[in-house]
């Protein structure tokens, strides 16, 4: 699932093709270290998962390309822009959940020195502004593309609340682990009738494909 979509067929029927992407792995990612809203760069093998799912989306056409505005986000969409021909748009609100003072830890650190990660002196950003902020992102810029196919790059926590979404719409089972550069297809319908259309989630095939799932 979630390649050889007909752009044709789509318009068609009157709906809003959102493709969205999870950074590649980033060092920090590697390094098992919380990032937030932190910037490090993409580790070697992000690099490389950023180039297989830009491959995998160069045979499609696009209208629109949304970046996060964090490294690890910007340099994926960058790998992107260069297949299908479009400029990266940067936007502050796709940007991971802020972490506060756990932002740079280790994650085992990070636990230990901080057991409650929801007291006040972490800092963290609240969940429910979170994911306040992941529905009205992704809605912003599916109300700015009606009837076209956008691709979005973005984080793992953003991305899950945004499937939170869906799923207090009815659509799709929420609850699901973002793999870095993994594949989520939404449709939405442009007149606004009806519920969204959930293609598939977490699709990595263009990883397992090409043996750059990285699994521990």
């Amino acid at each position: 699932m979630g390649r050889g979509f007909d752009a044709k067929v789509a318009n068609a029927m009157g709906v809003t093709h959102l493709c969205v992407v999870r950074h590649g792995e980033s060092e920090w990612n590697r390094e098992r270290r919380v990032q937030g809203q932190k910037d490090p760069a993409l580790s070697p093998l992000g690099q490389r998962q950023a180039e297989a799912v830009a491959r995998r989306l160069e045979s499609e056409r696009w209208d629109a390309l949304y970046s996060s505005d964090l490294a690890r986000a910007r340099l994926t969409a960058q790998q992107i822009a260069r297949r299908v021909g479009l400029a990266v748009r940067e936007r502050a609100d796709l940007r991971e959940r802020s972490l506060g003072v756990l932002e740079g830890l280790l994650a085992d650190e990070a636990r230990a020195r901080y057991p409650d990660w929801d007291a006040p002196e972490v800092g963290r950003e609240p969940g429910s502004a979170f994911y306040q902020r992941a529905k009205a992102a992704f809605g912003a810029i599916v109300a700015a593309h009606p009837g076209q196919r956008v691709l979005v790059v973005s984080h793992g926590g953003l991305i899950y609340q945004y499937l939170e979404f869906l799923r207090e719409l009815g659509v799709g089972t929420g609850g699901v682990s973002v793999a870095n550069t993994s594949v989520t297809r939404v449709e939405w319908p442009v007149d606004g009738s009806g519920l969204p259309r959930l293609l598939c989630v977490n699709d990595v095939s263009h990883l397992e494909a090409e043996d750059l799932l990285r699994t521990g």
